[in-house]
């Protein structure tokens, strides 16, 4: 705890109290190239409501999907129709200086055969930026969730039914820029809920039927700070420091002997640390963006502790990068990467090392008419003979047809394919959708 506070000190410090550079032009703006996605059609695109001094965005998403396997069961797969409505609204201020921002947005699903599958999810934030003078600012913002866990995840393999949870947090930071360095500080935290559930049949869990989703239960701090130096106002090189820790209520055997009052003082409790360098940049090679490479480590309290949890550290090559190229103005590439590890929600495994990445091709066939193919793979690596390292590879293709300003239309397919080798949860999915999208 002791090294967590001298962090946040110490990113605090960084981030408020930067050195004092020449005054110049701005060396961090990538505003050189438009993806397919940000460019504004004004014949087509909605155009903010202005209520006072807000600019006002609201939508309604509507649609209907079809499921081949609502459940992502490995076996006796039950296909369903799905109707989807989607309210959201957000709005932010025009002032010349200093900004806030809020946003809504609602989700639920109607499955038609499956009905105690259907769902709503709701996420809401406010956040604010305070700029102190030209080269400072001050920014917040909290948020809360109440979701419905995608049955495609690991720890969602085993229900029976859906795995509702909240997420409240609340982030602080500051900017600094100044000639060629950039100065930047972050702290989150958020706590996570997790309602209970049931599992699938099987003799080992039967015990545990409902099953007791509270070791799930945290609170996670993350502390973040980057320091930039733009070698030039194409690139800027960067080194980035970041302290997570992860804080449980209870530990899963206390839940299984009654006892929820017990802190979990030799189990799922971590701390951790990434350290990652790289360069942000816009080159006239026509790509942009973000890549970090480094190093990470997470270090549970317990190491196959009497709680049968594995939780022994975990390290290795830490990644974060988010790459655009622009073959022609009408085509957008976006390649994305991550690694690092994370809480995969399992009883016996603390921690695990979560990759992923994903490329997307965008494409404007005419001013209204965008396309896009895409496809990503997520896996899970666990340190215990206990699980199996779990993949989920997904492809899909789609369009956007905007009509008008107040109504678009959209369809997509995708594929889905899981494989954990030698588990038995293997499964394939196949979805497709069609929508439109109101704006008054």
């Amino acid at each position: 705890m002791r090294t967590f506070t001298s962090f946040c000190l110490l990113g605090a410090g960084v981030a408020v109290f930067a050195v004092d550079t020449a005054a110049g032009q701005s060396y961090f703006q990538r505003d050189r190239y438009e993806s397919v996605q940000e460019r504004n059609q004004p014949e087509f695109d909605p155009q903010p409501l202005r209520v006072g001094t807000l600019l006002v965005n609201p939508a309604l998403d509507a649609g209907l999907i079809f499921d081949d396997n609502a459940l992502s069961s490995p076996n006796d797969a039950d296909s369903d129709l799905i109707v989807r409505l989607a309210p959201r609204i957000g709005a932010r201020t025009d002032w010349s200086n200093h900004e806030v921002a809020a946003n809504l947005d609602v989700e639920h699903l109607e499955y038609q055969d499956l009905s105690e599958e259907s769902r709503t999810n709701v996420r809401g934030a406010l956040r604010g930026r305070l700029d102190v003078n030209r080269e400072l600012s001050l920014r917040g913002r909290v948020f809360g969730e109440d979701l419905v866990q995608d049955r495609r995840v690991v720890a969602a393999s085993d229900v029976l039914e859906n795995v509702e949870y909240t997420n409240l947090g609340a982030s602080i930071g500051a900017d600094y820029e100044r000639s060629r360095i950039r100065l930047s500080g972050t702290f989150r935290t958020n706590e996570l809920d997790y309602d209970d559930t049931r599992l699938r049949p099987d003799p080992q869990f039967a015990s545990q039927d409902p099953f007791d989703q509270d070791f799930r239960d945290r609170t996670e701090n993350e502390l973040v700070g980057r320091a930039s130096y733009a070698v030039s106002p194409d690139i800027a090189i960067f080194g980035q420091a970041e302290l997570n820790q992860r804080d449980y209520a209870a530990n899963a055997q206390d839940l299984a002997n009654g006892d929820q009052s017990v802190d979990d003082v030799n189990g799922r409790d971590s701390e951790g640390y990434v350290l990652t360098a790289g360069a942000n940049f816009e080159l006239a090679a026509l790509i942009r963006g973000d890549f970090a490479i480094g190093y990470f480590e997470d270090d549970p309290d317990g190491s196959q502790n009497t709680n049968n949890v594995s939780g022994e550290p975990i390290s290795g090559l830490a990644i974060d990068t988010r790459v655009q190229w622009f073959p022609t103005r009408l085509t957008t590439v976006t390649v994305q990467a991550a690694r690092r590890a994370n809480d995969p929600g399992i009883v016996n495994a603390a921690n695990a090392i979560s990759t992923s990445g994903t490329l997307r091709i965008d494409h404007e066939l005419r001013r209204n008419v965008l396309l896009f193919g895409e496809t990503g793979l997520s896996q899970q690596e666990f340190d215990t003979e206990s699980q199996f390292d779990d993949e989920v590879f997904n492809i899909g293709a789609g369009a956007l047809y905007k009509l008008n300003p107040n109504v678009h239309l959209n369809g997509y397919v995708r594929h889905y394919n899981r494989s954990a080798e030698n588990d038995g949860r293997d499964f394939d999915q196949n979805v497709v959708g069609i929508g439109l999208t109101l704006y008054p």
